[in-house]
């Protein structure tokens, strides 16, 4: 139990600094600042999946890694990552003529070092992982978010806009990677290992390409908002999407970090179908009662937290909350499925979600930012049943069983949902 506590408090940790940066920063920053910022999120988020790849996984569900699999992740992170940011670098320009916003190609050449300086923290977070050392990767994320946050706040007080956010996260990156490396105590070496590289991307290949289908839809909105609207709505867009991160990707992260590791360690199939199914049970109640919650706040979340300049955000973030309990299904089904090995599942539940998905969105980006919203959101159930015919298919887990398991929990959420749409709380 220890183990999930401290997975909690490392995954709460960077949310609450990001939580904290939202409280105070809103009121400094303005929300073009915040659209600025928004339209990099693609760019800098493929680049991380670029050089996590996937192949981290690899190791933590391999027994026992050896340091030859250490020394080849790094390399390939190190290479990806420079390939990557010269890509970005050379690219800058056109992606700023292409929003007609000239000082965007000054700013992905500076937030791009965060793909760069993030890569050498690969193989060291992955080691934490895999030794389940939870406890030290809650310290680490905590002092530097500290020391992240003040910087922000320091350089917006002084005026720097968004530059403050960019740098916040340069800082924020460079003491965990330095931290981690320092309590690892592991240096990696240039050291590449054909055989090693093989087996690793055999089972993080599937990983990688279905996280950078995911990620690519999942920023498709902030992509095209700054097209189709402008940047200040983007802004609004890009605040409530951080708000609603707080408890998705908390309770999503804590799945990632804590689920997979302790499935991995089941003897066979038919102990991990038990353990998934207990944990399932366990935990989706939780995650669908407090989603239920945010939604009914949604209004009250954003005047506290950002202001009354920032009330046209409430909507993007009622809906953005609604679509939180088909992605908590989502990471529940991926962490089943990757801990069978099945990682080729995973991609193509990724794959058919993100075309349907980007299908609905391009036919809804021609009524506005609202509809674009709820074409996400609809696209995210509809795929909940993708993922429940492949995790049938891959860990024996039938339908029945996840309509039993899941079943509480989507009464509760309906009829927490259907009494706010009847007072018209949303």
């Amino acid at each position: 139990m220890s183990k999930y506590i401290w997975a909690l408090i490392d995954t709460a940790s960077t949310i609450l600094f990001q939580f904290l940066g939202v409280i105070i920063l809103a009121r400094i920053l303005t929300p073009k600042d915040y659209g600025i910022i928004g339209m990099m999120a693609i760019f800098i988020s493929i680049g991380n999946l670029l050089v996590d790849s996937g192949m981290g996984g690899a190791l933590v569900k391999k027994k026992d890694p050896n340091d030859t699999d250490y020394h080849t992740l790094f390399c390939f992170n190190l290479i990806v990552s420079l390939l990557f940011y010269l890509i970005l670098y050379l690219s800058s320009n056109a992606i700023a003529s292409f929003y007609d916003t000239p000082i965007l190609s000054r700013c992905i050449k500076v937030y791009g070092l965060f793909v760069v300086i993030s890569s050498f923290g690969i193989v060291q977070n992955t080691r934490l992982i895999k030794e389940l050392r939870f406890k030290e990767l809650a310290f680490i994320t905590i002092i530097a978010g500290v020391v992240g946050l003040i910087t922000a706040i320091i350089l917006a007080i002084k005026d720097y806009g968004f530059w403050a956010l960019i740098i916040q996260q340069l800082v924020f990156i460079a003491i965990r990677v330095g931290l981690q490396t320092s309590v690892n105590r592991f240096k990696p070496k240039l050291q590449f290992s054909t055989d090693s590289f093989q087996e690793q991307f055999k089972f993080g290949g599937s990983i990688l390409l279905s996280n950078i289908i995911s990620t690519i839809y999942t920023n498709i909105t902030s992509s095209i908002i700054p097209k189709i609207s402008s940047v200040y709505q983007n802004g609004l867009y890009t605040q409530a999407s951080k708000i609603q991160q707080v408890p998705i990707t908390i309770l999503t992260s804590v799945t990632d970090k804590v689920v997979f590791p302790l499935l991995t360690k089941m003897p066979n199939d038919a102990e991990l179908l038990t353990k998934a199914r207990s944990i399932v049970r366990l935990t989706t109640p939780i995650f669908y009662i407090a989603i239920s919650l945010c939604v009914l706040l949604s209004k009250y979340i954003v005047l506290i937290i950002l202001g009354e300049d920032w009330v046209m955000a409430t909507p993007y973030l009622q809906i953005l909350f609604i679509s939180g309990y088909g992605i908590c299904h989502h990471y529940m089904a991926r962490n089943i499925m990757k801990a069978t090995g099945n990682t080729s599942a995973i991609l193509k539940c990724t794959t058919i979600k993100s075309i349907i998905g980007t299908i609905i969105v391009l036919y809804t980006m021609q009524y506005g930012i609202i509809y674009i919203l709820w074409g996400f959101t609809i696209s995210t159930y509809i795929c909940s049943i993708v993922y429940a015919f492949y995790l049938k298919k891959v860990s024996k887990y039938k339908y029945c069983q996840q309509v039993t398991d899941l079943l509480p929990s989507i009464i509760i959420a309906t009829t927490v949902t259907t009494i706010l749409i009847a007072y018209q709380l949303i």
